[in-house]
């Protein structure tokens, strides 16, 4: 009866549990507990009869409660507990005394002087001391150099580190070593040498090492440098320095540079030797005590009381870079301050009134407007105004000149009293102008072997009295300037049917919806100055098609769908090419399928034909067009008028 009853309120909780129609009443807040204190046995004591199982005894009163610690947490302290007596037997080993091992135990001694004139041989000496109470296993020496250094057998040998086997240092053995090199430096400069050991110990796969540091003194440059140059100069004169350059060194030196700072305003126009990169880059070797003097000339521009300073740095260059220094000698600053000229010059060549190189074409006419003006306190007396002008490419007979006598034995122009009464006398603060012009030789074949350049030399001078002395002196100022020649590219572009490489098909006139092909032939020259990165663009209109092929193989042709652009590259085009040598030639195959829009009327093949290159001399940029081409075949042999005209 029970069983049944309990069975029933079991399954009575089992439906309310799983129903959804039951509804759960809502926990009351703030219930009020009871404090109440249990008396907890420390045994299990005996179970209620009800709670056992039929048969079972409450035999287990004995049973006692006992904590029990995981095994893992046992391991874990036993490992840290060994870790930190294996790291305090590490530092005791090394770092203790008696038989244990320690790098303070190595003693390194280095014997060597204290400075050294930068060239020589350096001999340095190393003792490694094994204080240990066991040997140092395949033990080497290392020394690292500071830059620059090199090789005492071969002083054009680079060395940068040196390593060097000592094999087994026995406990309480001394081994000595002596290492060479050679030093470069400035003078004063320090230098530090780094001198280590590298070894292991019996019973170990491990490597040490200990270091010490060998610091030197550079008393002394293995060359010596001096600059000589005028302290002061008016602007627009040309200046020139003196730069020699001595060995001190009892052995050869190679390798040198020597490294020119312009500052602003400062403009190289010749150097004695040529300069081995750019302007301002010498590459030398020395002999021993052997002397070498170059000189620089320039112009230089700039305001009254303007201080200009020229830096030359002298040293080895760098292994892989022969336009860079790696370890510098000697570094000297020349100054010169300008002043303002006794008579102020300036020429406006071409409309263009700077400084720089004026680049123009074979053939152009160039017109120079001068002025001039005194700029002291009193008259200048007896002015003469000269312009002389160099080079093989100037056309004699084209000089002409306001009021100036022109000599065409030494190719000047001069002006004084004789034609212009001012420069009798020019008062102070006064001044004038004058001009003239001249050509270029214009045929190319007759300039292709000369220089493509002009200079100018314009000088004013003349005769100042001072009134507090009673003495004459000459004043004079000089002005230079160049005019270039820029090359002389030609493109020669045309289509043919009959003509070419390449074989061509289709109906002359081309006709409706019948596809006609045509070769179209450029060809490049160029005259005066080598060009770089030379190519040649152009575009195809939508009605033409690019058949891919072209001649000669070695020539780069590409196309782009993408606007129908077609590109050369052509790359370097030297000079002479198309006159003293063979042109630059390529030809392609292009097809046009006519429409009914172009019937009666030729037709586009190729557009927007463009040259572009860089002149190497000039340092300017060269863009040729060149004109389009139709069906119009007028260049080819067997074309015939109404050729080009589509027809239906």
């Amino acid at each position: 009866m029970e069983s049944n009853d309990y069975k029933s309120k079991i399954e009575e909780l089992r439906n309310r549990l799983y129903s959804r129609k039951t509804k759960v009443n809502k926990i009351r807040k703030n219930i009020g507990l009871k404090q109440e204190e249990y008396d907890l046995k420390s045994d299990w004591g005996s179970l209620p009869s009800d709670i056992l199982r039929n048969g079972e005894t409450s035999n287990i009163s004995n049973m006692t409660q006992t904590k029990k610690t995981p095994t893992l947490n046992k391991v874990f302290v036993v490992a840290i507990i060994f870790l930190l007596f294996s790291v305090a037997f590490a530092y005791i080993s090394f770092k203790g005394g008696g038989n244990n091992i320690s790098s303070d135990n190595i003693e390194i001694g280095l014997s060597g002087p204290v400075s050294i004139g930068a060239g020589e041989i350096l001999s340095l000496e190393i003792d490694v001391l094994n204080k240990n109470s066991v040997n140092l296993e395949t033990a080497d020496l290392l020394v690292e150099y500071p830059d620059g250094s090199r090789s005492a057998v071969d002083i054009k040998t680079p060395l940068k580190r040196q390593r060097e086997s000592l094999q087994i240092i026995k406990s309480g053995e001394k081994k000595t070593i002596v290492v060479k090199s050679i030093l470069f430096g400035e003078e004063g400069d320090k230098e530090t040498i780094k001198v280590g050991i590298e070894y292991r110990v019996p019973n170990s796969n491990a490597i040490f090492y200990k270091e010490t540091i060998y610091e030197i003194e550079i008393n002394s440059s293995p060359v010596s440098l001096s600059v000589s140059s005028p302290k002061e100069t008016n602007s627009g004169q040309e200046v020139e320095f003196k730069i020699d350059i001595k060995s001190n060194s009892e052995k050869e030196i190679d390798n040198l540079l020597l490294q020119a700072e312009f500052p602003f305003g400062f403009k190289p126009s010749k150097s004695t030797p040529d300069a081995s990169f750019a302007d301002n880059l010498w590459s030398l070797d020395l002999k021993p005590l052997e002397k070498k003097t170059i000189y620089i000339k320039g112009t230089i521009i700039g305001q009254d009381e303007e201080k200009r300073v020229f830096r030359f740095n002298l040293g080895v260059k760098k292994e892989n870079d022969e336009k860079s220094i790696e370890v510098n000698f000697i570094s000297y600053l020349e100054q010169i301050l300008i002043k303002k000229s006794f008579i102020s010059l300036n020429a406006v060549v071409g409309g263009d009134s700077s400084a720089s190189d004026y680049v123009t074409n074979a053939g152009d006419t160039i017109r120079v407007d001068i002025s001039w003006n005194n700029n002291l306190n009193t008259n200048v007396n007896n002015g003469i105004l000269k312009v002389k002008l160099i080079g093989d490419i100037l056309d004699k007979k084209s000089i002409t000149s306001t009021n100036g006598f022109y000599n065409s034995a030494d190719n000047t122009i001069s002006w004084d009293k004789r034609n212009n009464s001012e420069f009798g006398s020019i008062e102070s603060g006064k001044g004038g102008t004058t001009s003239f012009s001249f050509k270029s030789l214009g045929s190319i074949n007759n300039i292709l072997k000369k220089a493509p350049e002009i200079n100018m030399e314009i000088t004013m001078s003349g005769s100042r009295f001072e009134s507090e002395t009673g003495v004459s002196s000459d004043v004079n100022t000089v002005l230079a300037r160049k005019i270039i020649i820029s090359s002389n590219v030609a493109v020669n572009s045309r289509a043919t049917y009959f003509s070419g490489k390449l074989i061509n098909s289709g109906s002359l006139p081309p006709k409706v919806g019948s596809e006609t092909t045509y070769t179209i032939i450029l060809s490049v020259s160029n005259s005066l100055n080598d060009v770089a990165d030379g190519k040649i663009s152009m575009t195809l209109p939508p009605y033409i098609r690019w058949m891919g092929v072209s001649t000669p193989s070695e020539e780069k042709i590409s196309f782009n769908p993408v606007g129908g652009e077609i590109e050369w590259a052509i790359g370097d085009l030297y000079r002479g090419v198309g006159y003293s040598k063979e042109a630059r030639e390529i030809q392609f195959q292009v097809a046009f399928i006519p429409s009914l829009s172009h019937v009666g009327s030729e037709q586009v093949l190729v557009d927007n034909i463009t040259f572009v290159g860089m002149d190497t001399f000039t340092d300017s940029e060269i863009k040729v067009p060149s004109r389009q081409l139709t069906t119009n075949l007028k260049t080819d042999q067997k074309y015939k008028v109404d050729n080009g005209i589509v027809a239906q």
